[in-house]
């Protein structure tokens, strides 16, 4: 079976494109997509929108994030004393309501640190036919498949469609981390233990996790990501109350069903406050180790001006 990189790349393409054609007023009508994806095109404009408007909505930390990250990178938010004076030292924004409208974060060198993008997922994609329940039969490498794993991947070709729209807005926001993520994914396509997933595996990022009914304390993701790369959550489902705080920016993201925010869970403390509802996130992110283990860089960061320039791309 061929790799399925070329098609989400050829998508991708056409996403920051929609992107570009809203930017400058441009018809979108225009912008070719492949018949596989042709049925995404509204929801690829509907996403291309969202991003623009919230691209346009900005906060300033007054902080330089490669300073903040060097002091930071050993930590992983289990400290609360450090913590504590990281936020001394490098000052959070401090917005005092929860931010319910769209907007990028960024930090004084005018990097991108968050984009926010609540609603993007239309209601129809979002439709849970069945409970909500946690799994914990885990992968083991070098043994075959469990019944759940064969689920699993079922699951992954099931997810297409909404994994091409998860890559799309990585392809918008971040081009350079979105064609390093094909190439990774075109290379595992040539490693015999991991072809038959990779072939189909539809994510621009090297993994990801399906957390359900969970409640999440502050944390940094040391294990994934990396400075100037971008992790995506997905939530689905939950309740109105339900929010997604980053302490250290000093922001408190309303993390209603839909909602996309995209950061660094490398580098920035995260928490998710409980729901009283049924409740998952798709959580996708990239692991340097992949990149590392095929000899590719590791994407720099995106500042505003790129995301809104009229030449935003990635040449190698």
């Amino acid at each position: 079976m061929p790799s399925i990189a070329p098609d989400i790349r050829a998508a991708g393409l056409a996403a920051r494109d929609m992107f570009d054609a809203l930017k400058f007023g441009e018809d979108v009508a225009d912008i070719s997509l492949s018949s596989r994806y042709e049925h995404l095109r509204s929801e690829l404009v509907r996403l291309a929108d969202h991003v623009l408007r919230a691209s346009q909505r900005h906060y300033m930390w007054d902080v330089d994030s490669e300073a903040y990250y060097d002091v930071t990178r050993t930590q992983n938010g289990a400290k609360a004393t450090k913590e504590q004076d990281f936020r001394e030292q490098f000052r959070p924004i401090d917005v005092a309501e929860t931010i319910r409208e769209g907007c990028a974060l960024m930090d004084k060198k005018r990097r991108v640190q968050a984009l926010y993008l609540p609603g993007v997922i239309e209601p129809k994609r979002q439709a849970m036919k069945e409970p909500i329940v946690p799994s914990k039969d885990l992968a083991t490498l070098g043994r075959d498949p469990t019944r759940t794993q064969h689920l699993l991947q079922a699951w992954v070709v099931e997810m297409e469609d909404s994994a091409i729209i998860l890559s799309c807005a990585l392809a918008i926001v971040h081009p350079e981390q979105f064609e390093l993520s094909l190439r990774c994914l075109e290379k595992l396509c040539e490693e015999d233990e991991f072809a038959s997933i990779a072939e189909q595996w539809a994510f621009a990022f090297s993994a990801v996790s399906v957390i359900s009914n969970r409640e999440t304390p502050e944390h940094r993701d040391k294990s994934s990501g990396g400075y100037g790369m971008f992790d995506l959550l997905l939530s689905i489902g939950g309740c109105p109350r339900t929010a997604l705080e980053l302490p250290g920016l000093g922001v408190r993201f309303a993390y209603e069903s839909g909602t996309i925010v995209l950061f660094s869970g490398h580098v920035h403390l995260h928490t998710v406050s409980p729901s009283e509802k049924e409740r998952m996130c798709i959580a996708c992110y990239a692991r340097k180790a992949v990149h590392h283990k095929f000899g590719l860089n590791l994407p720099s960061s995106v500042t505003i001006q790129e995301l809104l320039s009229d030449d935003f791309t990635y040449v190698p």
